[in-house]
């Protein structure tokens, strides 16, 4: 009886680079301040069904990762210590599902981790699910890939799934500057509505350049409000 061969995906595919058992990430072993993190040899995650293994190359930092790492946050979420921490991510695939997966090894992708049901992406490898990972754009860097999935998709559904940005709609957007308030004038902008946005004066030409018709200097605002009774 000839025996049945191996599922695609449990076995290297041909050409695809040598992933190490273990790995160095950033772990905390309990709630704290940054000095929580240490430097830890852990083992590299094992990607199943349609998740993929990636190559970290750069981590985003997200104000929800600082909450996390100091007890808020999803910290509730995390089911034993020591922890790897972290949501956004750029790098390279080493491992796909299966030989005609889109994201095949040597794509070079950007995403977000499913920590903490997964270890997140503090690491030198991590998994993600197919759905959560894209082709990374060629004009972005992995560092200012990894700065954008979690803001950008934040953005997109206050502006797009929520608001239902279209032309002729009005559209105030505050902190405009900010991590997620700069891809929601982008965006906002692209589907035709009117963009003010409230941010500080240095940044207003860069506003405008992102599609902002109005911006509004909020320091300015600051000076003029009347002191306290």
């Amino acid at each position: 009886m000839t025996p049945r061969p191996p599922h695609p995906g449990t076995t290297p595919l041909a050409g695809a680079p040598r992933v190490p058992e273990s790995m160095r990430a950033m772990v905390i072993d309990a709630p704290g301040g940054p000095e929580a993190f240490r430097s830890a040899e852990v083992d590299v995650p094992q990607p199943v069904l349609s998740e993929v293994l990636v190559r970290v190359v750069a981590a985003g930092v997200n104000p929800i990762d600082a909450k996390t790492r100091a007890g808020r946050g999803v910290s509730p979420a995390i089911s034993a210590y020591p922890a790897v921490l972290g949501f956004d991510f750029s790098g390279v695939v080493v491992k796909a599902p299966y030989e005609t997966h889109p994201l095949q090894p040597g794509t070079a992708v950007f995403g977000m981790a499913s920590f903490p049901r997964t270890q997140g992406a503090y690491a030198e490898y991590v998994v993600a699910q197919s759905l959560s990972v894209a082709k990374m754009p060629a004009a972005l860097s992995h560092v200012e890939a990894a700065g954008v999935p979690l803001a950008a998709l934040t953005a997109w559904g206050l502006v797009v799934e929520t608001a239902h940005a279209h032309e002729g709609q009005r559209i105030l957007i505050h902190a405009g500057s900010g991590g997620v308030g700069h891809f929601a004038v982008q965006l906002a902008a692209y589907f035709g509505a009117h963009v003010t946005v409230t941010a500080s004066g240095r940044n207003s030409a860069w506003l405008r350049e992102l599609g902002a018709a109005v911006v509004i200097d909020y320091t300015e605002m600051m000076d003029s409000a009347p002191a306290p009774a």
